[in-house]
């Protein structure tokens, strides 16, 4: 326990300071950061828009002053769709996919009722054009 307490205080059994004090170690990780950070700062160009810019920073440089301004853009939608407008349209959609589901469910007529329905019709069609006095 008083070696713990002298590494601790600074202090190791042979009298030398312990480097590896928690204070330390957190000011040399600031440090380090410190100098990780920093040449990235240096090394980003800073330049004059009237001299000479580089060639890939020049296309998207000259295209600032056509971005456009906010006070021109048009106003923002006042009348917007409410959420139970949402839902009605919503359950409008579904009771037409319950309908056609229904459908789909129906039996499908065989040739012979096809063809049974297909002379009907055309006997009832038939019948209207005599009906037509032209």
């Amino acid at each position: 326990m008083l070696s713990l307490n002298r590494a601790i205080n600074g202090r190791a059994r042979n009298g030398s300071v312990n480097i590896y004090k928690p204070m330390n170690v957190c000011a040399r990780l600031a440090a380090l950061a410190a100098i990780a950070i920093l040449p990235g700062c240096i090394t980003m160009p800073v330049f004059d828009r009237s001299a000479d810019i580089p060639a890939e920073f020049r296309e998207d440089i000259d295209a600032i002053d056509s971005y456009p301004v906010a006070a021109n853009l048009p106003p923002a939608p006042q009348q917007l769709t409410t959420t139970e407008e949402w839902d009605d349209r919503a359950g409008a959609i579904l009771a037409v996919k319950a309908d056609l589901a229904l459908k789909a469910s129906l039996p499908v007529p065989t040739p012979e009722q096809i063809r049974a329905r297909r002379t009907a019709l055309l006997a009832k069609l038939n019948a209207f054009k005599l009906d037509d006095p032209t």
